[in-house]
């Protein structure tokens, strides 16, 4: 997919930590691009005025009705077309394909778009995500330049409605494009690739359609407040919604069940591993829980034969232990009530994960182990 978006630059993408921190113009692939610039849903204002599940403008806060949106397109404004991913499944199939080549989740993966009836002006601005922006129809005129202000943005910041922000360098935010700011002019079939965080303003002179594939993976912060949440979700008490806030005769009330959530909170953080930070991301799923079966007796791994007896039912058995997986068995053992995969993927190497969930599968088989649900804001799942 991503050679299809910009042809040899692919290889300046190929599942590396960091991405081209600079702007960037590319040529997409000619057959590709025929195939998506006559997509009806960008072809036809009709066609993606109706299905475009969010509609915008850049110069107006707020969701626009679609028939206001109508009416400021036929006036030649700029709308902006979110989400075009929900309404169109080559769309999606192509997000997804994206979210592949890069190895992030498919849900990272978005498309909006941009449809103006005449010309029109978008003053400087940043965005906090990284777009892969692709001109379908017209010309668009680019200005772009780095940002040393604000690193790794969670939200975007348009200079025309300025606002308080805190910069890293502790120095005013600019008005205007500098000078020395890179100037782009994109074609049909000219993709433009937009790092987080770059500062851009873009100009047309005629009517005209882009779309952008945009990327916005978690950040850490998503990560830890997610497996953090999920934690306190096991517990009912931190489920409860707090209710009136804003009456004063309860805060002392609220106040000590916040020093109570703040407590439980730095217990369940500091029982956290890496692994269960990134587990959903990486398998698309809450870790699976297991724990070791209640009819199992005498269990005991003899590192020496590399062989894990137990009694069931009576009878004597036995499994296979890999010399690597020695210890996580052992833990596995001592271990007597609910863990999570995820805390045991942290016991072993990288190269090894999958090895361990094979082994925690043939445990399971073999009648050692069972899985149990999970609490999941208060639902059991498995």
């Amino acid at each position: 997919m991503i050679e299809h978006l910009i042809g040899d630059g692919a290889r300046d993408f190929r599942r590396g930590a960091t991405w081209p921190d600079r702007a960037a113009l590319y040529r997409s692939a000619g057959d590709w691009f025929r195939t998506i610039a006559a997509l009806p849903i960008f072809t036809d204002p009709e066609e993606w005025l109706d299905r475009a599940p969010e509609l915008r403008s850049f110069k107006t806060p707020g969701l626009l009705s679609r028939s206001d949106a109508k009416r400021r397109h036929q006036e030649g404004e700029s709308v902006y077309l979110l989400g075009l991913d929900r309404a169109d499944r080559q769309l999606r199939d192509w997000c997804d394909a994206l979210a592949d080549d890069l190895a992030v989740t498919p849900g990272s993966v978005s498309v909006q778009a941009w449809a103006a009836g005449t010309a029109t002006e978008v003053a400087m601005h940043y965005d906090h995500d990284f777009n892969f922006n692709l001109q379908l129809v017209g010309c668009k005129q680019w200005q772009t330049a780095q940002n040393d202000l604000v690193a790794n943005p969670v939200r975007s910041y348009h200079t025309a409605r300025a606002s308080g922000v805190a910069t890293d360098s502790g120095r005013d935010m600019p008005t205007g494009m500098p000078k020395d700011a890179q100037t782009w002019t994109a074609e049909p079939g000219d993709l433009v690739w937009l790092p987080q965080g770059t500062w851009h303003a873009t100009r047309t002179e005629e009517s005209s359609v882009a779309m952008a594939f945009v990327v916005r993976p978690a950040t850490w912060g998503d990560h830890v407040a997610n497996a953090l949440r999920d934690r306190l979700h096991e517990d009912r008490r931190w489920r409860e919604r707090v209710l009136n806030t804003r009456d004063l005769t309860r805060h002392r009330q609220l106040r000590k069940r916040g020093r109570d959530a703040l407590a439980a909170s730095r217990d369940a953080l500091a029982s956290i591993g890496p692994s269960e930070l990134l587990y959903q991301s990486l398998w698309d799923q809450h870790p699976p829980t297991f724990k070791c079966r209640d009819d199992i007796s005498d269990p005991m791994l003899n590192r020496a034969t590399g062989v894990l007896t137990w009694r069931q039912a009576g009878n004597s058995r036995e499994c296979s232990i890999p010399a690597w997986a020695h210890a996580v068995c052992e833990r596995i053992i001592d271990t007597r009530a609910a863990w999570s995969i995820a805390t045991m993927h942290d016991a072993v190497d990288s190269d090894d994960v999958p090895f361990l969930n094979l082994l925690v599968s043939q445990l399971k088989e073999a009648g050692f182990l069972e899985q149990v649900p999970a609490a999941s804001g208060g639902v059991a799942t498995r």
